[in-house]
C-alpha cells in the first residue's frame, strides 16, 4: 500500500475511534487519548483554541457571534489570555523511515472556516543519542484542512516530538495549536 493511502487509512481509523469513545471514558479528555499504531508510533489529535486576547475589531465581533470568545458585557470577570473555543483539531504523527530518519506528518482541520496560513514548529528529541532538532515553516492552504510532511535526520533511537504553532483563518481568527505530540522508534 503506498504511503499517502496508508496515512489516509490511519487517519480514518483514528477519526472513527474518536467518534466511538464510550461513556465509560467520559472522564478522560479526548485530547489525552493516544492511539498506538502497529509501528510503535503514537498519534494524538489535540483541539485548537481561538486566541481571543489577540483579536480586535470585526474579527473579535465575529468570534463573539460564533460563541468562541466571551462578550465584554457578559458580566463578571473575563479572562485576558487564551480562551478555549472549538476551532478544530491538530495532529502530529511520527514514523520511522529507516536510515536514522524520522518522518513527521502534521496538520490541522478547522471547524470555523478556511485556513489562510498555518505556522508550525515541530521539535524532536532522540532519547538514545541525546540529539534534538526542529522542522518549521509557514504554509498558505486556503482550505479548512492543512497537512504537511517533513523529515529529519534524528539518528537511530526513540524519538519524541511536539508541534507548536497557529493557524489564521480567512476571517481573521487566530487558532493556536495545543501541542500535539508523537513518538516513534527510529532505526538505522
Amino acid at each position: 500500500m503506498n504511503r499517502p493511502i496508508k496515512l489516509l487509512s490511519i487517519l480514518i481509523i483514528v477519526a472513527s475511534l474518536f467518534s466511538n469513545v464510550s461513556a465509560a471514558k467520559a472522564d478522560v479528555p479526548e485530547s489525552n487519548l493516544k492511539i498506538y499504531s502497529p509501528q510503535t508510533s503514537i498519534i494524538s489529535t489535540i483541539p485548537m483554541t481561538v486566541a481571543c486576547d489577540k483579536l480586535a475589531g470585526k474579527v473579535l465581533v465575529e468570534a463573539r457571534k460564533r460563541n468562541l470568545c466571551p462578550s465584554s458585557n457578559s458580566g463578571g470577570i473575563s479572562p485576558r489570555n487564551i480562551v478555549p473555543g472549538n476551532c478544530g483539531t491538530t495532529y502530529l504523527f511520527a514514523s520511522n523511515m529507516g536510515g536514522g530518519v524520522a518522518k513527521f506528518d502534521m496538520g490541522a482541520a478547522s471547524t470555523q472556516g478556511a485556513i489562510a496560513s498555518a505556522s508550525y514548529n515541530t521539535s524532536w528529541y532522540n532519547w538514545n543519542n541525546y540529539r534534538s532538532g526542529a522542522v518549521s515553516g509557514t504554509n498558505y492552504p486556503l482550505s479548512s484542512v492543512w497537512a504537511k510532511t517533513r523529515v529529519a535526520s534524528t539518528g537511530a533511537g526513540y524519538v519524541t516530538a511536539v508541534m507548536t504553532g497557529q493557524v489564521v483563518l480567512v476571517w481573521g481568527a487566530i487558532c493556536t495549536f495545543n501541542n500535539p505530540s508523537s513518538a516513534a522508534d527510529i532505526t538505522n
